[in-house]
């Protein structure tokens, strides 16, 4: 139990810390947003005025520059999930109740699931655009459009190449337009 809960408090304590640098990281590399973000803390919080928890709320652009940080380098590389129905992969069946290894970070990058995955854009959780409520952050939407465009043995091919870093990297065994929309 002291070994759990040590890994569990190092684990919480890496991936604040790791956030929170990429976020300074990030920010620091783009200053047209950081400028944005500035001039919003210092409305909320004008000269001296110490920051709490509670002013967050009034912080979107903040927020939303954390929330792109999530994406573009997010603290968890790989999640565990019971599958919660049986699933189709090509020729393989993954059954409902056994575990399934989902890699965020592919679905994030996807360009099919997001515009210019690459780029640093806070921008795209604000109001009218909204990418995230759109399911195209959703770890739900990467497995459906990897499956449409890829046959498991193609995958496996890929991650046994060396050459291969990510699945645009992969020639597609289909396009299925629907798995755009």
């Amino acid at each position: 139990l002291r070994n759990l809960l040590i890994g569990l408090i190092f684990a919480s304590y890496e991936t604040t810390i790791g956030q929170g640098a990429w976020t300074l990281i990030l920010l620091l590399q783009h200053p047209a947003y950081l400028r944005i973000v500035r001039d919003e803390i210092d409305a909320v919080a004008p000269g001296s005025t110490p920051i709490d928890h509670t002013m967050l709320a009034h912080l979107p652009h903040l927020g939303w520059a954390v929330r792109e940080v999530e994406r573009m380098r997010p603290s968890v590389d790989l999640m565990m999930r019971m599958a919660e129905e049986d699933v189709v992969f090509g020729d393989h069946v993954v059954p409902k109740g056994w575990l399934v290894q989902v890699v965020p970070p592919v679905g994030h990058l996807l360009p099919e699931l997001f515009e210019h995955p690459t780029a640093f854009d806070p921008m795209r959780f604000a109001p009218g655009r909204e990418e995230d409520k759109q399911g195209r952050f959703s770890v739900k939407m990467a497995p459906p459009v990897i499956i449409r465009r890829w046959e498991a043995a193609t995958i496996k091919r890929g991650i046994q190449d060396q050459d291969v870093k990510r699945l645009r990297d992969l020639e597609a065994d289909f396009i299925e337009p629907r798995a755009f929309e």
